[in-house]
């Protein structure tokens, strides 16, 4: 695995503040396009040119108000089927070298990056179907402001969203057919995302690369082709046909946007919520909503263990064991969540103070 990186410093940026865009691209793609489309001389447009396009193409622009920061993650033998939990026998090499670069490289360039985003897609490839990955390390998701604007870049060039999906074949993904426009709003895939994004934010692990930058609060997510999470290898589409330069032009518009409304962005106005579980590509649900059943989990073995107690004292001390079982149980689960809350909102509060400082 190899890191390759670019910055494009604005005239109209004060040198400490950037957007991030990162691309990865896999060598088994590139040996397979110079094999069978290269060599056949067919018509289409590859992730990396459509990159590097974009990219060029901000250095001419003048409303850019942020530094961009251009990143290319090289990978070779990547499998998705890992990449939920990232377990160290199996965690590709990849996310160790980008944790570095954030680490080591990325304070070097810019002291504030507003917003990063990862894209993991087929060197050639013609789907118009996204995954969309937030979860963080222990539990800590970005600003909901940058997933928002995210979501809608894809949205508005016609793309379609699956949140947070499975690996292969999953009661918990989708019914297994296409997903339309329709599909992922429907009530079914509404609850099977929601349970997708909490098992992921449970986990307590980087559900992507954004999870390296999410660790130094910066706002990132990670936008994958959803062909990724069916088939660890992806078949590249380049027939010869126009809907593949096509669907790489909506991509380059979807970054366009997604940088122009970060370069709008002014920091120290910047705040949103970082309690919420997304349920679809436009539905979100937030803290306050599923605190409570969390809650009512929580009391519930409480209430059991009186209720016990009071009616058979007997039985309540034969089955002590379990009880307190159960009840630790439920008083570290609680603990948890607690702690994630609590650290959330201290940052979220520390931001608060330092925008009244200012």
């Amino acid at each position: 695995a190899s890191i390759v990186y670019a910055i494009h410093r604005s005239p109209f940026s004060d040198g400490k503040t950037a957007a991030i865009v990162a691309l990865t691209f896999d060598t088994e793609d590139i040996e397979y396009a110079r094999t069978h489309i290269i060599a056949h001389k067919k018509s289409a447009l590859s992730s990396i040119a459509a990159f590097m396009t974009i990219s060029t193409s901000f250095s001419t622009v003048n409303w850019l108000s942020k530094d961009l920061i251009f990143i290319l993650i090289q990978r070779q033998h990547f499998d998705y089927r890992y990449q939920q939990t990232q377990t160290p026998p199996h965690r590709h090499s990849s996310y160790a070298l980008f944790e570095a670069f954030a680490n080591d490289v990325v304070p070097v360039y810019t002291s504030v990056v507003v917003g990063a985003l990862i894209l993991e897609l087929p060197l050639y490839s013609d789907t118009n179907t996204l995954s969309a990955h937030i979860a963080g390390s222990l539990g800590f998701q970005p600003n909901y402001d940058v997933v928002a604007t995210a979501l809608i870049a894809f949205k508005r060039n016609r793309f379609l969203l699956n949140i947070a999906p499975f690996f292969g074949a999953s009661i918990w993904n989708n019914n297994g057919g296409a997903l339309t426009a329709q599909s992922v709003e429907s009530g079914d895939e509404l609850r099977k995302t929601m349970l997708r994004s909490m098992a992921y934010q449970a986990v307590g692990k980087s559900s992507g690369y954004h999870g390296a930058l999410i660790q130094h609060q910066i706002d990132a997510l990670s936008v994958i082709s959803n062909e990724y999470y069916h088939s660890n290898r992806v078949q590249l589409n380049a027939d010869g046909g126009a809907s593949q330069v096509r669907h790489m032009f909506a991509v380059t518009r979807a970054i366009e946007l997604f940088v122009r409304s970060m370069s709008n962005l002014i920091e120290i106005f910047h705040h949103a919520t970082f309690n919420y579980i997304i349920i679809s590509q436009t539905k979100f649900v937030t803290m306050a909503k599923y605190s409570i059943p969390i809650a009512l989990i929580g009391v519930a073995p409480l209430l059991e263990s009186f209720a016990v107690y009071k009616l058979c004292y007997r039985v309540f001390f034969q089955h002590l064991s379990l009880s307190i079982a159960t009840l630790s149980m439920c008083v570290l689960f609680g603990a948890y969540s607690y702690a994630v809350i609590v650290c959330t909102n201290l940052l979220s509060s520390n931001i608060d103070l330092f925008y009244t400082l200012v």
